[in-house]
């Protein structure tokens, strides 16, 4: 690709999902090329990008953590192609996590991260969203180094918790795969995203699940988007619908944004003494 660490040149890959997971591989087989003839450096998928279902469809899809490398590696390599892939359910010692992976276009494995907030939703659907029944929680911040950038790996949940935002800085870009729902989504998405990108003067790229679960009946909100380290939007899904589309990512920006305000953003999280 002809980005350099100046520059990242993303693709963002809003889908809706469905419960089975051979249909799955091949929708994003399909997007990994479409972004790739766009220039991408690295592709982006939501959260449930292999199986969007109800818990019992999504436990069934949990495979080990050895298929599911071995089955993103051969994707990436087949298409030449560095892709973070979020929210696959994968099963391990102590039960079954769900964990973004960022795969390299040879093939390699360059990160894994596990959702370390999991997701409950009362009011609405109840019986469609209770994540601490099926998942067990990460337990660590991920990062991982990309075109000279260092990119932050998140889930969803997460983006409702700075403090996890905040342990991975210094850092050059953030990226949630999600799959918000439409009821929370539509108040509180880019209101988030906004928030964890003027706080820590960062990049911040979400990426979701737009339609409904097929299964659960779920209406999801989409709207995937980028926002640069001042919290402004370059780039927005203007609806629901499944879409791919490329946004470059400017360094210079970021070098803008924290001379503007003293340079926050690249500092590292202070803590605060035990005792004041």
């Amino acid at each position: 690709m002809a980005s350099t660490a100046d520059g990242l040149r993303l693709g963002l890959v809003q889908m809706c999902s469905v419960p089975d997971v051979t249909a799955n591989l091949a929708s994003v087989r399909d997007s990994l090329r479409q972004v790739r003839s766009e220039g991408a450096d690295l592709a982006v998928f939501p959260e449930y990008v292999f199986c969007l279902a109800g818990t019992t469809t999504t436990r069934a899809a949990a495979w080990p953590e050895s298929q599911w490398a071995e089955t993103l590696s051969r994707l990436c390599r087949e298409d030449g192609m560095a892709a973070v892939f979020g929210g696959v359910p994968v099963t391990v010692e102590n039960g079954i996590v769900n964990r973004s992976y960022a795969v390299g276009p040879d093939g390699a494995i360059l990160a894994c991260y596990d959702k370390r907030r999991l997701f409950t939703l009362q009011g609405k659907h109840p019986e469609a969203i209770f994540e601490p029944a099926l998942f067990r929680p990460g337990q660590k911040a991920v990062t991982f180094a990309w075109h000279g950038w260092k990119i932050a790996l998140t889930i969803c949940f997460d983006l409702r918790f700075p403090e996890i935002f905040q342990e991975c800085r210094p850092c050059d870009l953030f990226l949630c795969t999600a799959a918000f729902t439409a009821w929370t989504g539509q108040a509180h998405w880019e209101v988030l995203l906004r928030a964890r990108a003027i706080e820590t003067q960062t990049w911040v790229a979400g990426v979701g699940q737009g339609g409904v679960n097929q299964e659960t009946g779920l209406e999801l909100f989409g709207h995937s988007g980028v926002y640069d380290p001042w919290g402004l939007p370059i780039a927005v899904a203007p609806h629901r619908e499944p879409q791919c589309f490329t946004v470059t990512l400017r360094r210079e920006r970021l070098s803008e944004c924290r001379a503007a305000l003293g340079g926050r953003g690249d500092r590292p999280m202070c803590s605060c003494p035990e005792h004041l």
